[in-house]
């Protein structure tokens, strides 16, 4: 590649608002520890985003039908994190990703970059409520998951 092909495709990754920045920005903006690695889950929690604020899901492709809606663009976002280290997940077994943004480098990304890009297309408003209703989204499904174990050690078998 070029020079020139090289500064032209920075730039549109610089200016352009890709879908690894829409969910970036959520989850840094959800202030989230962890999250669930619960692919039905999150699924189901960014389509239902996707329907609420569809001028941030542009680039993706949900396929409503089946188990649960499905876009290979979010799973596809949640391993590159995991490649780049922004989420963690110390053994495949384990049922969270750790978000790793009280990592300097991570948090630096996303209050430099992300958040500025968000901010420069009049974008940050909407992730910063969809983090918001993300953090509040998983805290449930976390209080529910506590509930079903709890009931499960005091229920005889």
């Amino acid at each position: 590649m070029s020079t020139t092909a090289r500064e032209r495709a920075r730039q549109v990754i610089e200016e352009s608002v890709l879908p690894g920045d829409v969910v970036a920005g959520i989850i840094g903006a959800s202030q989230l520890e962890s999250i669930p690695s619960n692919e039905l889950l999150l699924s189901s929690i960014f389509y239902e985003f996707a329907r609420e604020k569809p001028h941030l899901f542009e680039d993706f492709d949900f396929f409503p039908g089946g188990t649960y809606p499905f876009t290979d663009v979010l799973q596809e976002q949640l391993n590159h994190f995991e490649t780049e280290h922004f989420l963690g997940k110390p053994n495949p077994t384990y049922r969270q990703h750790i978000v790793k943004s009280e990592d300097s480098n991570v948090g630096e990304w996303i209050n430099k970059w992300v958040f500025q890009k968000l901010e420069r297309h009049g974008l940050l408003a909407d992730v910063r409520e969809l983090g918001e209703k993300l953090r509040l989204r998983v805290s449930a499904f976390e209080a529910r998951q506590r509930q079903k174990a709890a009931e499960q050690v005091s229920s005889p078998e």
